[in-house]
């Protein structure tokens, strides 16, 4: 899959904008200030918002009034890039669709080769702002000098009624995912509790709110990050325990039944019809979220602008890396891509008579 053109509009100082024929470099040419940067910044914004693999990103890169052409929020700002797909690409393609709707077979089966795939993500305005992927289609290249319409095969295609129908149901999911994770955070916390301290521990709790004892036991600031229903089960549970090991089982099984709660949320169907290559339908297509993914996996590298030159600070940025754990794959990732882009190798080293951080 290589990024072929991308379709700009209504970003900050674009209204509309068209760049075709990208290759497998590109160098983007112009005066201050004539939106150069806001081109790829459109190309980033795009993947960041599907870098998950959903179709909604709750905390969208683009969004504020400023973003908008002119700070006209009437419109949403629309990224779309076009891709060209490989033979193999096509054909997991419609064997996701075949699987999916066998009814579909002969259907897909005649799918032109030549069609490329456009994806659009949407962002809409404040005062709540949803970065959502709104169409998904199959589009005929345009022929040399062709003003005709393209044919296009809609994959997925989102109205602003199921773009907020899905962006309800991606925060009740993300929600129930984050109310579980802080359970099992304070579980781990408190392995350490001696079963002896347990009954001086629920003295000492005694006619006291969690908000109240967080300074006395530290493992209790996790309910700050629950929400009210998951911190009263909590605050009950932590009470009514006559032993750690209920106490534990309790909370195991709590995180359980919200994990629980956030795939029947997740498989749950949107109160708003999407437009399908099967139809109108009430879920995601597994099709289309494989689709999703694959465009997301691509890797589209670019060099932002900067006014300033490189130095100590990026040095012991890099260096920081070196020696943070889960810091050496962000490491090989910087290095990839600057490598990929300039064809350097980089990398950072503390000499052997060079202060730690903190000493002198």
């Amino acid at each position: 899959m290589n990024l072929h053109s991308v379709s700009i509009k209504r970003l900050r100082s674009i209204e509309t904008c068209d760049l075709g024929n990208c290759g497998s470099f590109n160098v983007l040419v112009g005066k201050n200030n004539s939106g150069k940067s806001n081109i790829l910044s459109a190309i980033d914004a795009f993947f960041t918002t599907i870098r998950g693999h959903n179709l909604v990103n709750l905390e969208p890169p683009l969004g504020k009034e400023i973003d908008f052409f002119e700070k006209q929020t009437g419109s949403p700002i629309e990224i779309s890039p076009i891709f060209s797909l490989s033979l193999a690409e096509r054909d997991a393609l419609i064997q996701d669709i075949i699987a999916a709707a066998p009814q579909l077979k002969t259907a897909v089966e005649g799918i032109d080769p030549g069609l490329r795939l456009t994806v659009t993500v949407m962002f809409t305005p404040p005062p709540r702002s949803i970065g959502c992927v709104s169409n998904i289609s199959l589009l005929e290249a345009q022929k040399p000098g062709s003003t005709a319409p393209r044919t296009e095969r809609i994959i997925l295609k989102v109205d602003d009624q199921a773009a907020e129908a899905l962006h309800r149901q991606q925060s009740a999911y993300t929600s129930k995912r984050q109310d579980a994770q802080a359970v099992r955070e304070m579980l781990d916390s408190t392995s350490m509790i001696d079963s002896d301290d347990w009954p001086r521990m629920r003295e000492i709790l005694k006619g006291q709110s969690l908000e109240r004892a967080t300074s006395r036991f530290r493992f209790l600031s996790m309910v700050r990050r629950m929400g009210p229903e998951v911190h009263a089960m909590v605050e009950r549970t932590l009470t009514e325990s006559s032993s750690y090991k209920d106490f534990s089982d309790a909370l195991l099984a709590l995180a359980a039944r919200i994990d629980e709660d956030a795939v029947a949320i997740q498989q749950s169907e949107l109160k708003a019809k999407i437009t399908t290559f099967a139809g109108q339908e009430s879920t995601i297509p597994t099709y289309a979220e494989n689709l999703l993914a694959r465009v997301a996996r691509m890797k589209v590298l670019h060099l932002t602008e900067r006014r300033k030159p490189i130095g100590r600070e990026e040095a012991e940025r890099l260096l920081s890396l070196k020696i943070t754990r889960g810091g050496d794959e962000v490491l090989r990732s910087v290095q990839e891509t600057v490598l990929a882009l300039l064809g350097v190798k980089i990398d950072a080293f503390r000499s052997a008579g060079s202060p730690r951080p903190g000493e002198t």
